[in-house]
Parts: structure tokens; sequence; C-alpha cells
């Protein structure tokens, strides 16, 4: 267990490192004549004014919720169904962020805004399919690979989600509208993690995974009818840079 924890530092002292090489000023602004509250809830208000802005807040609302609360029932999937126990609940877990890391890795060279979209739209609908092949899988080896899967398009899904928000939004309020984006992303999660394990002893934990997965394919298929979502998913060419 210790060598967990040690390599779980040495991944963030690397993050620190890449961090202090950032060498891109921003700076946020208050507005002397607004209070300390109003100036706070600026970044709520410029997200519900802003229809792309809030349709990927809502996207994102969905995403976690459907397909990312999957915390609560992974136990249950170790225990009833796989007869892992808790070494079980370990090997999934790790798969996730296995998969995650050769994400964002990967996601890391991608600026091209064309491309950005397309790949968005990809991890959208196989972040759905990832808890329904867990859901379906019949044996131990199956399950951490479905969890690979899940991580790799769940965290592009999230990785991109983030670049597409600080890219629309101003510099002066950037910081407070990140806040606005993790107070919907961590209360959408702790919320649908505690209803999934609820629904999870009345049901069963697989049951949950794959209606959660098949529900968020059918709203990401809908998506694409809205304006907002399909420039996203769609930018015009000439307005992209080069893909590195």
């Amino acid at each position: 267990m210790a060598a967990a924890f040690w390599l779980c530092s040495v991944f963030y002292g690397l993050g620190l490192i890449q961090v202090l090489r950032i060498k891109t000023r921003s700076t946020g602004k208050i507005d002397p004549n607004r209070s300390f509250f109003q100036n706070l809830a600026a970044g709520f208000v410029y997200t519900y004014q802003h229809p792309m802005l809030m349709a990927m807040v809502l996207l994102t609302l969905a995403h976690c919720s459907l397909t990312m609360s999957y915390e609560s029932m992974l136990p249950a999937i170790s225990q009833d169904k796989l007869g892992a126990g808790h070494a079980g609940f370990s090997y999934l877990l790790a798969g996730v962020g296995a998969g995650a890391l050769v994400s964002s890795v990967f996601l890391a060279g991608i600026r091209n805004e064309g491309t950005r979209g397309r790949v968005f739209l990809f991890f959208a609908l196989t972040s759905g399919l990832g808890p329904i092949a867990l859901a379906l899988s019949t044996n131990r080896e199956l399950s951490i690979a479905a969890t690979v899967f899940m991580g790799v398009n769940q965290a592009g899904f999230m990785t991109i989600t983030h670049a597409i928000i600080q890219s629309i939004i101003p510099d002066e309020i950037r910081g407070r509208i990140s806040g606005v984006y993790s107070v919907h992303v961590g209360g959408s999660m702790a919320l649908a993690n505690l209803t999934n394990g609820g629904l999870s002893d009345l049901l069963n934990a697989p049951l949950v995974l794959a209606a959660g997965g098949i529900i968020f394919i059918v709203l990401i298929t809908s998506s694409v009818g809205l304006p907002q979502l399909r420039r996203i998913y769609f930018p015009k060419a000439a307005a992209s840079p080069s893909l590195a």
C-alpha cells in the first residue's frame, strides 16, 4: 500500500514541475464597485447567461452523473459479480486510472480546433459504452479491460471539456468560472454516487451502470442537433490552428 502512495507523490511532483514551466500570465479582475459576494457570483451569472458555456456545463454534469459516478457500485461488482472481493475493487479502480493517464498524455498534443471537436464527440459517445461494457463483462480480466476503456474515454472527455471551456471565457473571470465548473462536476458526482449506491441495493449494480451509459449515449446523440454544441463538435476548419 505504501508504494501506491509513493507513486501518487511522484506523479504529483511531475505535475508540479510541468505547472512551473507555464509562462502564460493570467490575471483575474475584481470590480471595486461590487461587493465581495457580487464578484464571487460573477462566474455563475456569466455561465448561466451564455448558451454555449451553459450547454457545456450541463453536458458535463450529465456525463459525471451518468457515466463517472461508479465508485459506489464497484465494490458490489467486484464482490457479487466477479467474486474478487477487495482486491478486485482495487484492480478495477486502477484500470480506470491507467486508462486516464494514457488518454491525458495523448490529448496533450492536440491543438487543432476541428480535431479537438471531433475527438470530443467521439469520447462522449464512447464514455457511455464503457459502463455498458463493464456491466456485461463476465470475468475479472474483461472487467479490468472495461475499466481501462472507461478511464481512456472519460478522462479524454473531461480533459477536452475543460480545455474548451477555458478557451471560450474571458481571462478576467476564468478562475471563477473554473470554480463554477468544479462545483457542478463535484456536486453532481457526489449526489449521483449516493443515488447509484442506493439503486444498486434495490436493483443491481450492472443494471444501474448499463442504464446510465445508455441514457448518456442517447443524450449525446440528441445534442448534435443543438447549435451551441454542434459548433463545438464541428467547428469551421478555417478558424482552426494547425495540429502540432
